[in-house]
């Protein structure tokens, strides 16, 4: 839609589509397996924005990792994740689309909390 925009494409544009910035921008994906059987397996796709020529994945295969630990590092500029369960997985939204999420405030839990 851009490059109909008499002054050329948004350069910020890919800023703005998660679909579209997860596919064709740098990644990296980390594997977890949850001591929780409710969770199980889950992905982290980390995912460098716009500038971020680099996502550098710090933990290792064996490695266990708790909450609030790295897992990796974002170089040059912004960044954006997912994360990834499987489909068995119960998974229940504490938080709407556009809802403010304030840091370190719960937008979901799996199995209760």
């Amino acid at each position: 839609m851009g490059f109909e925009n008499p002054d050329g494409p948004d350069p910020a544009g890919p800023n703005f589509s998660q679909g579209y910035i997860t596919s064709l921008a740098a990644r990296a994906l980390v594997w977890i397996k949850a001591d929780k059987d409710e969770i199980g397996l889950m992905g982290f796709l980390a995912v460098g924005m716009c500038e971020v020529s680099s996502c550098e994945v710090t933990v290792k295969a064996g490695d266990r990792v708790k909450k609030g630990d790295q897992l990796g590092i974002f170089h040059f500029g912004g960044s954006t994740h997912c994360l990834l369960f499987r489909p068995e997985t119960k998974v229940t939204f504490e938080k709407k689309e556009n809802d403010e999420v304030l840091l370190n405030e719960p937008i979901a839990s799996v199995g209760g909390r």
